[in-house]
């Protein structure tokens, strides 16, 4: 049972403005874990006041300060082995927004924070989450410090290019009786964009990086470079260039001396680094409006561990409209390609050629497509290795319109065979279909697809089998009621296992009077994966009630969760139950 009393302040509307909220809060949950019950109960109070004002002329900046300070007392655990736990945090915001109303705003804002909280206060972040006490050891009191900072700058001025820059960064860090973590993230955004009547340049950079500095357990880098260029050279030729790179690398590691010996922690991979590099050309005529030309060289590589590709190529294309739904097309291709596995690395000379038509047909009522592509090439190494290469590939598709009802459906095929390079085999099966419905106030959909790709060969060789399935069906009451409900699957069948994920769920949302909203919804999962023998099962569902009168809301809300999960050796059966009761006023001071 819970009972909360606010005050909030609504969006400044003066020039100056001091904003409140005092909030209250009483809450009480039980659950049972196996066969031992448990239950909680809380007391919290907030305070923040802030001011927000022009600087000389709102045009030219307006600041905002914001300060608040909470405490949070909770009692929780077993019936009879109950602990108390408490919280205290104060902190502060500072904002300020400099020419608004200029071609070049910028906004800039710092926050800092500290809490203070007993050992049996329950983790109320991931830093402190991820300190391992000894076995036995009393908890000790953590003080966590946290600030950060983003800053954000758009000029927007006429003949000049638009640029967008953005600035993040934060930092969290917790300590108590000789423990210590510490986390810290900065990300970059740079964005530039020239645009003229005939021609367009766009970059794109950013820069995010994760450290987690409770004993190096997870770090993450991630650089994005992009730079697009389009050209209109004649009314019927144009000149597009893309080029760009990409960088990521993750550490993921849980260090042997902050694990307990006797918990049989679950050892993770390690670390993982990818870099892509690309750059694409292309050229593109139409001497007709049923013929077109392209000319496309690219030029891109992709290095992990263990393996990494890469290729150079020209590629020419045309394709022409006969008439009667009926479209050909064709491509020849020259380059070399590059392929490392392990310590062995393949270069290879590659030209080839393809060919393939396109039929669309039919009314509107039923409509359809048929696609077919084939091509043959070659391969040879420097040493006068040579090896053959082939592919095919077809669609087929249908679709109908008739009233409110409309269904479509497809097959893709494709198949590539490469005599040298692993990583040039490639199967793919996939059919889908899709379903809609909407007769009046009922609205019914539905997609499925099944796929099975497989790429590689021999050792290299890795097979997926995705099936996948959802449908909806929604229906209006009336004009401020409707009904919902949702279910689906998801499969995924290869190597490293089968994982499996049904579920289902519905919610309902009404107003019977204008004052007063009505909504609750239920959602059912389970999900299974053969590979770590693991499987979950859970049901949650909730229901709310909110009534406002004047400034005043008084709202109702109670949840129920229950979960299942079975797992070698142990299984494990959680059930939880929550009342929450609110009472809220809005209040503002302009000045």
């Amino acid at each position: 049972m819970a009972a909360c009393l606010a005050v909030v302040p609504p969006a400044a509307a003066g020039a100056q403005q001091i904003n409140g909220l005092a909030a209250w809060t009483i809450g009480s949950a039980a659950s049972t874990y196996d066969d031992q019950s448990y239950q909680n109960s809380a007391f919290s109070q907030h305070y923040i006041l802030g001011f927000d004002t022009p600087l000389i002329d709102g045009r030219l900046a307006k600041i905002s300060t914001e300060g608040a300070f909470r405490t949070n007392a909770i009692s929780s655990g077993a019936k009879r082995a109950q602990q108390e736990g408490d919280q205290r945090d104060i902190g502060y915001k500072i904002g300020a927004a400099l020419f608004s109303e200029r071609s070049f705003p910028l906004t800039v804002q710092v926050t800092k924070g500290v809490i203070d909280e007993s050992g049996q206060y329950p983790s109320s972040s991931a830093i402190r989450g991820g300190l391992a006490l000894a076995a036995g050891e009393i908890p000790p009191t953590f003080q966590t410090e946290s600030q950060s900072m983003n800053a954000m700058w758009q000029l927007n001025a006429g003949q000049l290019p638009r640029v967008n820059l953005s600035y993040v960064t934060g930092r969290a860090e917790t300590a108590g009786s000789g423990y210590h973590g510490a986390q810290r993230h900065q990300d970059v955004h740079v964005g530039v964009l020239k645009e003229t009547a005939r021609m367009r340049h766009s970059m794109q950079y950013e820069r995010n990086a994760i450290d987690n500095l409770v004993l190096s357990a997870y770090n993450q880098r991630t650089k994005n470079l992009d730079y697009e260029f389009g050209a209109l050279l004649t009314t019927r030729s144009r000149l597009s260039v893309h080029a760009g790179r990409r960088n990521m690398f993750s550490l993921f590691d849980q260090p042997s001396q902050i694990v307990d010996p006797a918990a049989g922690v679950y050892t993770l991979p390690s670390r993982g680094d990818i870099s892509t590099q690309y750059a694409i050309t292309s050229v593109s005529f139409d001497p007709s409006s049923r013929l077109s030309i392209d000319a496309t060289g690219s030029l891109d590589r992709q290095e992990a561990v263990p393996a990494a590709v890469g290729a150079r190529l020209v590629i020419t294309s045309a394709r022409l409209d006969v008439g009667g739904g009926l479209s050909v097309n064709a491509s020849g291709t020259y380059g070399d390609r590059r392929q490392i596995i392990g310590d062995r690395a393949i270069k290879v000379t590659t030209r080839g050629g393809q060919t393939g038509a396109t039929f669309r047909t039919g009314p509107r009522w039923l409509e359809g497509q048929l696609s077919y592509l084939r091509g043959m090439g070659s391969n040879r190494t420097p040493d006068d290795v040579s090896g053959e290469t082939s592919m095919w590939s077809g669609l087929a598709t249908v679709s109908s319109t008739i009233g409110w009802f409309t269904i479509s459906a497809g097959r893709e095929r494709s198949r590539a065979q490469d005599q040298i390079l692993d990583f040039g085999n490639a199967e793919v099966l996939r059919d889908r279909a899709s379903l809609q419905v909407q007769p009046g106030r009922l609205t019914l959909t539905g997609n499925w697809e099944d796929a099975v790709i497989e790429r590689g060969r021999a050792s290299t060789l890795a097979t997926l089998w995705q099936r996948t399935g959802s449908a909806s069906a929604s229906y209006r009451l009336t004009r401020s009621a409707t009904l919902t409900a949702n279910a689906g699957a998801f499969t995924n069948i290869g190597s490293s296992g089968t994982d499996t994920t049904l579920f289902w769920g519905g919610t309902i949302d009404a107003e019977p009077v204008p004052a007063l909203r009505l909504s609750a919804w239920v959602r059912h999962d389970e999900a299974t994966a053969t590979l770590v023998s693991l499987d979950q099962r859970g049901l949650a569902w909730l229901a709310l009630a909110e009534y406002q009168i004047r400034d005043f809301t008084l709202g109702a809300e109670y949840r129920n969760t229950l979960q299942d999960l079975t797992s070698r050796p142990q299984d494990t059966r959680f059930e939880g139950r929550q009342m929450l009761i609110r009472i809220s006023r809005k209040l503002y001071v302009p000045l």
